[in-house]
């Protein structure tokens, strides 16, 4: 058995023949092994993964259903579904006592439930407040269009900025959807038909003011300890195991870790230019490393616009704007061979050290130690840098990289996103606690739910080591000279130093952006769809440009598409 993981959808309403359509209408559909009446008020339906232990009628019976982590609760003592459902009742913020990443609801006898997400959020809970306080919780963004009455409408400001550098956010937790709102990681969250819902975070690892992160020599141990731990844990012990492989450093460390140390079976992705001299250099990185761990079958593909333009225009996981290559192409690996395990190195360069750290380095870096030959990480202009922003911070105005929305934007989109970057401007001139580049980086985590669309309707497993709870403990010890100067990825160089191939390990550059060429252009053939209105300007609908740079197309064809799936299943209930 794999680790035991599942979709949920629950809804609760004071109309019990509300509850009864919902129930005959979840019952009907294949997608859900159990649906139930977990508390008065509330209809639940489960959809456990392949090969996951379902929830026991003991643990049901305690008024819980989980998402993840189950089995590390289950490993502490005979007691422990007394304890959790204590703390639960009487003290949610001390949850964080309790040992890994746990997702689970809480229902009660009252009729109230409690929705935790865990510290790494691998699984996103999903909120929608609807027509006479009825509430519903889900783990999956479509099930609330296609399983609730109503019209569901696109949201405007998400569409059009979740993906703009270097945010990668859901803006104050709102969707794609408007309406459904996403819950914190390491929240709990009271939820109550005659009550507002009252969110609590109960995991913070960062540290606070005055407490300053010291370099250790444990540290490369420590993680190189949990990256073995979490893939031990969490990979397939048959094989069924893909490798999203880049040839940088992050993916080559875990190809080589998977199925080099710990003897794994393993497959990979890896997407490569599709013209000279690119499409060599980077193979020159993958070829040699899958040869040598016997990886299999190695999936390449090529890095053309016509790939890109497919890849969107059929990218599964609606209404969420999936965007990442692999996951667009994951239903076509699937048809070729079993997976149950997809495995990504993704944060690796907020953990162990890249250019996203380096107003960390900067903050936690004085003028005496640089006076004092303190290594650089990038080069001389590092002592530019570091002037400019803390110059920037003593004025009160961090540095925040450029950022442009595109011309289809509504006007009004774009004036709530300056409003909203000038409040996140003012958020990081008031932070004082350490590590504040580290902290925005992990909250910028929309991309985990992206994972989770991508691969569990798919049957499939997202497996992330380097974001999940203890990385992340470890991450916020440790000080941005362990991670950066001379040179970057420190830590994990050190860590993992007699595990990767030197040449893979030692790579000085990131490897190939699997984006498009920055000549090429998205052709829009004449007026966009009546249902793009909500997403696009209104000058745009009948008159847009000829073309535009391939980016943007992209995005624009992202949430036009997300539009349409919304007012095709609003038409399908009518």
């Amino acid at each position: 058995m794999l680790r035991p993981m599942a979709n949920f959808f629950t809804v609760a309403d004071t109309d019990p023949g509300f509850l009864d359509h919902m129930e005959e209408r979840l019952a009907g559909s294949p997608e859900f092994e159990l649906v139930w009446r977990p508390a008065p008020g509330w209809i639940a339906a489960r959809a456990p993964l392949p090969e996951s232990e379902p929830d026991s009628d003991v643990v049901r019976s305690h008024g819980f259903i989980f998402l993840e982590g189950r089995d590390r609760l289950e490993r502490l003592d005979l007691g422990w579904l007394d304890r959790l459902a204590e703390l639960c009742d009487s003290s949610p913020p001390r949850l964080a006592e309790l040992p890994g990443d746990f997702g689970f609801v809480r229902f009660r006898s009252d009729g109230s439930a409690l929705a935790v997400r865990s510290c790494g959020g691998l699984i996103p809970l999903y909120l929608h407040r609807g027509e006479g306080g009825r509430l519903a919780l889900g783990t999956l963004l479509n099930y609330f269009p296609r399983l609730l009455p109503g019209r569901f409408l696109p949201d405007p400001l998400v569409n059009a900025t979740w993906a703009v550098p270097p945010w990668l956010a859901f803006i104050d937790g709102r969707t794609f959807v408007e309406g459904v709102s996403i819950l914190p990681r390491a929240s709990h969250t009271e939820l109550h038909l005659r009550r507002p819902r009252r969110t609590g975070v109960y995991w913070d690892p960062r540290p606070a003011i005055g407490e300053t992160p010291e370099p250790s020599p444990e540290h490369p141990r420590e993680l190189r300890r949990l990256l073995i731990e979490a893939l031990k844990r969490d990979l397939d012990t048959e094989g069924r195991n893909l490798l999203l492989l880049s040839g940088g450093v992050d993916s080559s460390a875990l190809g080589a870790l998977v199925a080099g140390t710990l003897d794994r079976g393993l497959s990979s992705w890896s997407l490569i230019p599709a013209s000279e001299p690119g499409r060599s250099g980077e193979l020159s990185y993958i070829d040699p490393l899958i040869s040598r761990f016997g990886i299999r079958p190695a999936y390449r593909r090529e890095r053309t616009e016509e790939m890109r333009r497919r890849w969107v225009s059929e990218a599964p996981g609606l209404p969420f704007q999936i965007l990442h290559p692999a996951l667009c192409d994951l239903p076509n690996v699937c048809a070729e061979q079993e997976v149950r395990v997809l495995v990504s190195g993704s944060f690796a360069d907020e953990v162990c050290g890249d250019r996203q750290r380096l107003t960390d380095w900067v903050l936690h870096t004085s003028l005496r130690s640089l006076l004092n030959g303190a290594p650089l990480p990038f080069g001389g202009r590092d002592y530019l840098r570091w002037a400019q922003r803390r110059l920037l911070e003593a004025i009160g105005r961090p540095f925040i990289p450029a950022v442009e929305l595109e011309g289809w934007v509504p006007p009004e989109v774009e004036a709530q996103y300056r409003s909203w970057v000038r409040s996140q401007r003012a958020i990081r001139a008031r932070d004082r606690r350490p590590l504040r580049e580290l902290a925005i980086r992990a909250a910028g985590d929309t991309w985990i739910a992206m994972y989770w669309e991508g691969t569990a309707p798919l049957g499939i497993r997202p497996v992330l080591p380097f974001f999940n709870r203890e990385v992340l403990e470890l991450a916020f010890q440790c000080h941005p000279r362990e991670l950066l100067g001379p040179g970057k990825k420190r830590l994990l160089r050190e860590a993992l130093r007699d595990d990767v191939p030197t040449r893979n390990l030692m790579r000085p550059d990131p490897g190939a952006w699997p984006g498009h060429h920055r000549d090429a252009r998205w052709r829009l053939n004449g007026a966009l769809p009546a249902t793009a209105a909500r997403v696009v300007r209104s000058d745009w609908l009948c008159h847009p440009p000829h073309d535009l740079p391939f980016g943007e197309g992209v995005r624009l064809a992202a949430a036009i598409r997300v539009a349409e799936y919304l007012e095709a299943e609003a038409s399908r209930r009518d």
